[in-house]
């Protein structure tokens, strides 16, 4: 095997065990209500991930007014504001 090939089977392995621990599980089990409502995180001490998207590209992220959505999933409160945030992007920032 060449070098080019094994460097490139070694950058491979790499870029794929990273991308695959971001979405790792911890031992501290938080209920979906301590992630999702802003009044919780600003007061918990827990560690708390956001993530910044625009929400105006359907199917991948929109905006909406409710918390219902057609297959019924529940839309991600929008923080600081009145609305929700579902789609692709959002349904994969949850599950990692």
């Amino acid at each position: 095997m060449n070098k080019r090939k094994l460097l490139a089977l070694v950058l491979t392995g790499v870029m794929a065990i990273s991308t695959l621990a971001g979405c790792g599980s911890s031992d501290t089990k938080t209920s979906d209500t301590d992630v999702k409502t802003s009044e919780t995180a600003e007061t918990s001490d827990k560690n708390v991930l956001r993530v910044g998207m625009e929400c105006a590209y359907a199917p991948f992220n929109w905006t909406q007014d409710s918390d219902t959505t057609p297959d019924g999933s529940k839309a991600v409160p929008i923080y600081g504001s009145d609305y929700y945030a579902y789609g692709y992007d959002v349904a994969v920032a949850e599950a990692c």
